[in-house]
């Protein structure tokens, strides 16, 4: 310990600082006020998982089903419970002890993970924590705090701590590369982002390839295989610690949207929005609806070159505020709160523009200018393929090539988000040049006036702020030409042209404001390198326009308004029309939500729900929900629009899924009761033999619309998939089945029938995991109507008992406790070899 420095740990110790005076100062309602944000991704969560959790409070393990989604699904992707051993210690060190429900968490995070990777990089500590603010406060980042997608923000923070791993591996610091990559690696998959994974992935093969290039220039070739050892080791052992994600994942992707329709395709289905309509994986529609474009990559650079958000808060001195007020339909009050739909890009709608900072671009751009090729190439590569994927459907040639031949590409869908990660790889290079450029520019002991030296360095700033600055006023000049109309105009009327106008003054007023930032940071580098200004004063107002310019923007997106009393609770208050439903003590019926059903968990909160939200659905699931489904809730929405009660014997398909109640508003009376929900589990007399699930789906859709089969009687069998004793049976008119048991692992039956029958139970078939038997013996479960189990029933009083004991989610557990462990003690072992080593040096 001689050569500790308590010197070398302080500037670690004021960063750390910065970042917990940031976090209380941004997030001070949350923190101080118990205020909260209405995260919608988050309060859908807790719909989605709350029978699951209820599960784990009254037992000694999770229930890998969860029955209030979309009548069933396995509970993998929603409720992944496993034996992650000492990791959450690193993640609650890693989010600065705040709680996991809190925003406040997110930011430290990603400000805490990108100074790690810049420190990695070789950035002085001072630069690494001004990049690591820069970073979090992105307008994307604050964003997905609001909103609420956790894991994607935890998936983009721990990307930085895997390329830190990387780098510090090709440095040759061999033991602490590889304990911080495997413990990257570790917590990278199991915030279960796999899209934001996926990317990184090619981010890390261009940088190894990078790597592996100049070993061949310099002949270093054993070194390289050496360094590629140990990082193939480290993502191994990360990825191990997440086996039972990863087994999990597997076994039920393929029964997923992406994995892909049994049916045939319909090519004449337009619709963007379908899932059924490719038989691998996702279809190009849907993947690529949310395509980046082209042009509006320069956000990053001109925040509002195409409007901002499609629910802009006005400017009072706009053009469209100004009309607005002057016909007197809205308070002021109000108008500074009406959300305009400003933004005019490709996109269906954005809640912000993704800006990463006039500053950091240029910063950036004067990176690519000065540093050495092996540290700028393989970033520049790396950026500008992010930003391609982000393109999406603009550009097809490499995207569409990418979707029909990479594995695994057509499984992800909103590909703008790739440009999250473009913003990372920047952060990387910007401060490394400021750190290498600016604050080593005056050496000390060798501080005589160069002056090649100077003219260098000063021709290098100009003609990175030349490019920067060029581009803007590039925008400015052909702002005039961009085009201003947008899908949302022809909702607008008369109101559009106003909004038109404001457009263009927002792409002008923006593009300005960046290039006066340019021009001060240009300017104070200058300064400092005339010695006009002394070095803290040119670093603090660097620092100072670097955060401030991010952070401005930003704070219009998640404001401190954005937090009220109560907001996080809202979604677990029933409503008056749940407590009506809840007085029904019956189990196992289901709850429609008329409207949104496909895009709600309120309903799943409280009730067994036909619905839910969750991208990934099953499969066959999701080909009802577009055919049936769909077609029997626009049958109830029109019989209510004509002030009819709705039929429900022309509803088969809600009631073989035993929908009890369609609600169709929050009010106690806002409630429809279906008589015609067939229950738990019924007696058919006839099975219905089919050749294909394209027949079976068939057969379910004539009797939704042409009531051609009694599904009440009849049920419906792909006998390419499933055989059956018999398929007539003598139907007693007193034979019942009923539910005497439910939670989300055990179902119990009690069946009663003088003759041997056929039971169609009103729950989803899922062929991994779940077993079934009558008084205690095994039975064979087939599916039938497409979506439900089937059970041959012998004569008599029976106890039939559903049981789901997933086998991929205990291998993978036990797997991902051993290397939970294992990681903890090779993490520990490698810190220690690796500090040492550092204090010997």
């Amino acid at each position: 310990m001689k050569n500790f420095s308590f010197a070398r740990l302080l500037p670690h110790l004021i960063a750390i600082a910065a970042f917990y005076l940031l976090t209380f100062a941004y997030f001070a309602p949350e923190l101080l006020d118990d205020k909260s944000l209405r995260q919608s991704d988050m309060m859908q969560y807790k719909g989605m998982v709350q029978e699951n959790s209820q599960y784990l409070q009254n037992h000694d393990e999770p229930s890998m089903w969860n029955g209030r989604m979309f009548s069933g699904m396995p509970a993998y992707m929603t409720y992944p419970i496993f034996p992650y051993g000492a990791l959450p210690i690193f993640e609650a060190v890693l989010r600065g002890g705040f709680a996991e429900q809190t925003g406040a968490h997110l930011l430290f995070l990603a400000m805490f993970c990108t100074y790690i990777m810049l420190l990695c990089f070789g950035t002085k500590p001072i630069w690494s924590a001004v990049g690591g603010a820069v970073f979090a406060f992105t307008t994307y980042n604050l964003i997905l705090i609001e909103v609420g997608h956790v894991t994607k923000l935890w998936a983009i923070a721990y990307a930085a701590l895997i390329l830190g791993g990387m780098k510090l591996t090709f440095d040759k610091k061999y033991w602490l590369g590889f304990a911080l990559t495997a413990l990257g690696m570790a917590l990278e998959v199991k915030a279960s982002h796999y899209q934001i994974t996926y990317y990184l992935g090619f981010i890390c093969l261009i940088f190894g390839i990078n790597e592996l290039i100049f070993s061949v220039k310099n002949n270093q070739i054993p070194v390289f295989v050496k360094q590629a050892g140990f990082l193939v080791v480290a993502f191994i052992l990360g990825v191990g610690v997440n086996a039972g994600k990863i087994l999990t994942t597997m076994e039920y992707s393929p029964y997923s949207t992406r994995g892909g329709t049994e049916l045939t395709v319909d090519k004449t289905n337009t619709n963007p929005n379908s899932q059924s309509q490719s038989n691998d994986g996702l279809s190009k529609d849907y993947a690529f609806s949310w395509s980046q474009g082209i042009g509006e990559t320069f956000t990053l650079l001109v925040p509002y070159l195409y409007g901002g958000s499609s629910s802009e808060i006005l400017d009072k001195d706009s053009e469209t505020y100004a009309v607005l007020k002057q016909s007197g339909q809205y308070s002021e009050r109000q108008l500074q709160e009406l959300p305009i739909p400003l933004y005019h890009g490709d996109q269906p709608f954005t809640a912000a523009p993704i800006y990463a900072g006039a500053v950091l671009c240029f910063l950036f751009v004067w990176g690519l200018v000065v540093l050495d090729n092996r540290e700028k190439w393989w970033i520049l590569v790396a950026a500008l393929f992010m930003a391609m994927l982000a393109w999406g459907e603009n550009f097809a040639s490499l995207n569409y090539f990418l979707f029909d031949y990479v594995p695994g590409f057509n499984k992800f869908r909103s590909v703008s988000m790739a440009l999250a990660l473009t913003i990372l790889l920047m952060t990387v290079l910007a401060f490394e040049t400021l750190s290498q450029k600016l604050e080593n520019y005056f050496i000390k002991g060798n501080e005589k006036h160069d002056v090649i030296k100077e003219k260098t360095f000063l021709k290098n700033l100009f003609i990175a702020g030349g490019i920067t600055a060029g581009t803007v006023i590039l925008i400015l000049l052909f702002s005039g030409n961009i085009d201003l109309n947008a899908a949302s105009d022809s909702q607008l009327g008369q109101l559009a042209d106003y909004v038109r106008q404001d457009r263009l003054s927002m792409i002008r007023s923006s593009a300005f404001r960046s290039l006066f930032l340019i021009v001060l940071v240009v300017g104070a580098i200058y300064l400092y390198v005339k010695k006009t200004i002394p070095a803290m004063a040119a670093f603090a107002l660097i620092a100072l326009l670097a955060v401030g310019d991010v952070f401005l923007i930003g704070k219009n997106y998640l404001p401190s308004s954005k937090f009220e009393k109560g907001a996080a609770q809202a979604t677990m208050n029933p409503a008056p029309v749940d407590v009506e439903i809840l007085k029904d003590k019956d189990l196992g019926y289901r709850v429609m939500s008329l409207q949104n059903f496909q895009q709600e968990t309120h309903t799943s909160y409280f009730h067994r729900s036909i619905g839910g939200y969750f991208a990934a659905k099953m499969q066959r699931y999701q080909d009802l929900l577009e055919r049936p489904l769909g077609q029997e809730q626009g049958f109830i929405m029109s019989s209510l629009q004509a002030q009819k009660r709705p039929d429900f014997a022309q509803t088969p398909v809600l009631n073989m899924l035993n929908t009890r109640y369609i609600t169709y508003g929050m009010q106690k009376e806002q409630m429809l009761f279906n008589p015609n929900a067939y229950g738990n589990a019924w007696f058919v007399s006839k099975i219905n033999q089919v050749n294909s699930p394209d027949e079976e789906m068939d057969a379910l859709m004539s009797a939704s619309t042409a009531k051609a089969i009694n599904l009440e009687e009849i049920a419906i069998l792909d006998k390419s998939k499933f055989n059956v004793a018999k398929t007539d049976f003598q139907k007693d008119s007193t034979a019942t089945i009923k539910l005497t048991k439910y939670d989300s692992k055990v179902l119990e039956y009690e069946s009663n029938n003088s003759n041997d029958g056929f039971g169609v139970f009103s729950e989803i078939y899922y062929p991994k995991g779940w077993t079934a038997t009558i008084d205690g013996q095994e039975a064979n479960i087939v599916s039938v109507n497409y979506v439900l189990r089937g059970l041959e029933i012998p004569k008599g009083k029976h106890k039939i008992v559903f049981t789901f004991e997933s086998d991929s989610y205990k291998t993978g557990a036990l797997i991902t406790q051993i290397s939970s462990w294992l990681v903890l003690l090779v993490v520990l072992i490698s810190l220690g070899m690796g500090i040492k080593k550092q204090l010997g040096s």
